[in-house]
């Protein structure tokens, strides 16, 4: 018996990530068509050659399909879902004196995008790592800028933790409410999110770190309000920020902050959709098949 195999492997794009690998074995009986064929071709010289023809066509048509037979999805083995969803729930840190931020949205998270930075920010959601998480960075047209722990002990854990950066993924643009991480050059993405605006956000994407892991789908006017605090651009409260918590801020009541953010099942997504939709039709007006004027 004689076994001959061979391995082949078809790697998805730039990622690291492989398709599909099969090995291919091959088995030859032994006497099945040796002795036929010995005996043909000592008595039809053309036979052996026609047989030599046939075994190579037959090789090529089997080695055609094997390559033209899809790939086995690999999202099970990289860990893949169906896209996730995140509803996170905003006010302003002090809602008594300032009423403007106070809303929600839901973000469509895709794992295709930028894997290393979506499973960070799905794992600090699931943490609670977002509840009381002010929006300190704020530049209308641009972005605006959360991500700093209330807890300074559980902001340290992942400041010593930054990410490697996920490769550049083409045709992915930074329009009004996409998602990506903060940082400051080369592996420094630790937990500082942004969210981009229009239209100056359409300029990131070139560092890095500015990887969209996501998107707002719902509210993306949101934005516009995390602005209006009347503070001007905050960015320097930051670093304080992250050695103190949000007593760091004390002295600006108006800043916008995210209240929690939770993950949302393709399920509660359904559902919610299906209350938004109940909840339009009757805003309308309409009441007994006619419309208010």
């Amino acid at each position: 018996v004689r076994e001959q195999s061979g391995r082949e492997s078809h790697c998805h794009g730039d990622g690291p990530w492989c398709t599909q690998q099969r090995t291919v074995t091959v088995h030859h009986a032994p006497g099945a068509l040796v002795t036929p064929v010995m005996m043909l071709s000592s008595s039809h010289p053309g036979f052996l050659l026609l047989c030599h023809l046939l075994l190579l066509l037959s090789t090529h048509s089997y080695t055609t399909r094997a390559q033209q037979q899809p790939a086995a999805d690999a999202s099970t083995d990289r860990g893949e879902q169906l896209n996730e969803y995140v509803r996170c729930e905003t006010e302003a840190w002090d809602p008594p004196s300032a009423t403007f931020a106070a809303g929600s949205f839901t973000l469509e998270m895709h794992r295709d995008w930028a894997p290393l930075g979506y499973d960070r920010f799905m794992e600090l959601v699931r943490r609670g790592f977002f509840t009381d998480n002010l929006i300190y960075r704020t530049i209308p047209g641009f972005l605006v800028q959360f991500g700093v722990s209330a807890d300074p002990a559980v902001q340290a854990e992942y400041t010593a933790k930054p990410l490697q950066d996920d490769p550049k993924v083409r045709g992915l643009a930074f329009g009004k409410g996409v998602l990506s991480f903060a940082g400051s050059g080369r592996n420094s993405r630790t937990t500082h999110m942004f969210l981009a605006d229009s239209p100056s956000g359409s300029r990131l994407g070139s560092a890095y770190h500015e990887r969209p892991i996501g998107k707002i789908i719902d509210n993306p006017e949101i934005i516009d309000s995390f602005a209006k605090h009347g503070y001007g651009d905050v960015t320097s409260l930051q670093s304080a920020i992250v050695r103190s918590g949000n007593a760091a801020a004390s002295n600006y009541p108006h800043l916008a902050r995210i209240k929690r953010c939770d993950v949302q099942s393709a399920e509660e997504r359904a559902a919610a959709l299906r209350e938004e939709r109940e909840a339009a039709r009757s805003s309308d007006g309409t009441a007994g098949g006619r419309k208010e004027l």
